[in-house]
C-alpha cells in the first residue's frame, strides 16, 4: 500500500477508480471489513469512478 492509499484508509475513505475485477473486489471488500471492525459506528466514504467490469465482482461490493 502506498502513502496515499494508507492516508485514505486512515481517513476511512475507499475509492474504486478502475475497471472492477475479482482482485480489486477482494481488496475493496477487505478494506471495508477492516474499517467496519475498527469502528462500526463511524462512517465510511466510498467513491466509485469506474467504467465497469465483471458483474459478479461489482455485486460483491454492494
Amino acid at each position: 500500500m502506498n502513502g496515499m492509499s494508507a492516508k485514505l484508509l486512515k481517513s476511512r475513505t475507499v475509492i474504486i477508480s478502475q475497471q472492477v475485477n475479482s482482485e480489486l473486489s477482494a481488496k475493496v471488500l477487505n478494506q471495508l471489513v477492516l474499517l467496519e471492525q475498527e469502528d462500526p459506528k463511524q462512517g465510511i466514504t466510498f467513491f466509485i469512478n469506474s467504467p465497469g467490469g465483471e458483474i459478479f465482482s461489482r455485486v460483491c461490493n454492494f
